[in-house]
């Protein structure tokens, strides 16, 4: 008798602590769902509850013949967009937000000072990897190069936290892939 797996899987992310980790472009980027991450990968900051969302895009265009029928559709353009919106103000997280030269983080004693310049410098293209575990399924997502290319609006009240809501871009690799989904189940 054939061994029946369900295939169903929730997307709840592998850390309490975070399931976004970031590097520099260049770094090690792993080829399964299992592998340790180089240590150069560090966790951006917890996640809303609504998790990731990946959006791909294929844009396409008609052809029509003559008499106006559908000839063929042409694929004219692809692309991933990620939206997630950060609950957590870690080094990271900010970091993510308003680039990395733009935050400053010092710790003395017992003390934690944060000092952050808002501008237009453009925000840093990185390696991001989403860790997932359902179970005793893992499932990652690589992005080899992406940019936050959108932040949200952040709101400072006294009825919720602060969040950070952002949209960020894929980039082709040298492959000319956009991304990388690795799933790994223990079957015992």
């Amino acid at each position: 008798m054939a061994t029946v797996i369900n295939q169903t899987r929730v997307g709840a992310p592998a850390k309490a602590t975070g399931g976004i980790s970031i590097a520099p472009l260049g770094t090690a980027l792993p080829t399964d769902a299992k592998t340790p991450l180089d240590p150069a990968f560090k966790l951006s900051g917890l996640i809303s509850e609504d998790g990731l969302n990946e959006s791909p895009k294929r844009d396409t265009e008609d052809i029509k013949a003559w008499g106006g029928h559908l000839a063929r559709v042409l694929q004219a353009d692809y692309a991933i967009e990620v939206s997630l919106t950060y609950i957590e103000r870690t080094e990271e997280t900010l970091k993510e937000v308003h680039g990395d030269s733009n935050v400053n983080v010092q710790t003395s004693g017992a003390e934690r000072n944060v000092s952050i310049t808002k501008n237009a410098t453009q925000l840093e293209t990185k390696a991001r990897i989403a860790d997932m575990l359902d179970g005793k399924t893992k499932v990652r997502l690589v992005y080899p190069r992406s940019q936050i290319t959108s932040v949200g609006e952040s709101s400072y009240n006294h009825k919720g936290l602060i969040t950070y809501p952002v949209t960020l871009k894929c980039y082709p690799d040298e492959n000319g892939n956009y991304g990388y989904e690795y799933e790994s189940t223990a079957l015992a």
